[in-house]
């Protein structure tokens, strides 16, 4: 038995991404593509190449259509995405906005511990 997937599944609904992130950035209140200086901000998503050590991280603007989830979806590397959103492109303390959450990923030790 599954222990990890039977308590998720009896305890948390599965939602796409798409619902996840417009539950942590509401319609609105994310700048729309094209848009600048209306003092609306961006979610910025980290694109982590840890196999390829040469390789530089890259970073993605969310805007609030959300379509660059589906791209970001479609790749093979490690996604963050912080439930921030920022100023402009830079991912600093003073570019921050609002936090809009604050979750925590239950990895496999964590269920091996309890069993």
């Amino acid at each position: 038995m599954d222990f990890k997937k039977v308590y998720l599944d009896q305890h948390y609904p599965r939602i796409s991404p798409r619902v996840f992130y417009r539950d942590i950035f509401p319609q609105g209140q994310l700048q729309a593509e094209g848009e600048s200086g209306n003092l609306k901000y961006n979610a910025i998503a980290v694109e982590l190449f840890p196999d390829e050590p040469s390789k530089r991280n890259k970073r993605h603007t969310i805007k609030d259509d959300l379509n660059m989830l589906e791209e970001l979806l479609t790749k093979e590397s490690f996604i963050i995405i912080a439930p921030i959103s920022c100023v402009g492109k830079d991912r600093s303390a003073k570019n921050a906005r609002f936090m809009a959450s604050l979750w925590y990923e239950l990895a496999e030790p964590f269920f091996t511990r309890i069993r």
